[in-house]
């Protein structure tokens, strides 16, 4: 049992006193947050205005884009040949072909230089937006705004409150728990990566020295200087 205490602590303190152990330990989790937040803000910093012309076939999204601070739109008809040259080659970033259909359409997005996932969000969820309006009053004679006041007035919310052990109630942040609790567990399974690593590798080292140890100790000196 001693002979184990003296290889743990001999490993440990090997190990420790390295500076890569401890540069490591303490860059480790910042380097991990980094990996999740760097592309985030990185990809919203970069994001430019897109000017985007909207060819569409069915008449039906003429003007009814919303224009955002990054994004403004325009609109031409015609054909789509003709425009998307003329239009790519006159400071618009990018060609919204909406395809002829009726409840499932389907739209081409021609561009020089790839635009954000942003950008792609917008333009789905505002499409996505005005074809739900237009079922709602084709289909089911419903005007959307009155829908969205009823979706607004039958809308309900849960707040968890915790009671502790005196009785006093506090509303608790279980959005927060969950993810303090995710990153939680990606740094413990980071630092158990990391940490297994040097075991195996103080493993790797001490067979290594045991290997040369045992065939400098089993040649003869001549031997080992040939």
């Amino acid at each position: 049992m001693n002979k184990i205490k003296l290889i743990i602590a001999r490993e440990y303190l090997t190990r420790v006193k390295k500076k890569s152990f401890i540069i490591m330990t303490i860059l480790g989790p910042l380097l991990l947050a980094a990996l999740f937040i760097v592309p985030i803000v990185v990809a919203t910093q970069t994001q430019k205005t897109m000017n985007v012309m909207v060819v569409d076939d069915n008449d039906f999204f003429i003007n009814k884009f919303s224009d955002t601070e990054k994004t403004k739109f325009s609109y031409r008809s015609g054909d789509i040949e003709l425009i998307k040259k003329d239009a790519l080659n006159s400071g618009y970033d990018a060609v919204l072909h909406i395809l002829k259909g009726t409840q499932s359409i389907k739209t081409n997005l021609f561009f020089n230089e790839e635009p954000s996932m942003t950008f792609n969000s917008n333009v789905e969820s505002q499409m996505d937006k005005l074809l739900f309006d237009r079922v709602l009053i084709d289909t089911f004679n419903i005007d959307p705004v009155k829908y969205e006041q009823l979706k607004n007035l039958t809308r309900s919310s849960i707040a968890n409150i915790k009671i502790d052990a005196t009785g006093e109630e506090k509303e608790s942040k279980s959005e927060i728990t969950r993810m303090v609790g995710m990153f939680s567990g990606l740094a413990i399974y980071f630092f158990i990566f990391l940490f297994a690593s040097q075991v195996l590798r103080g493993v790797l080292e001490e067979k290594t020295n045991r290997i040369v140890e045992v065939l400098i100790s089993s040649v003869k000196p001549m031997e080992l200087m040939m």
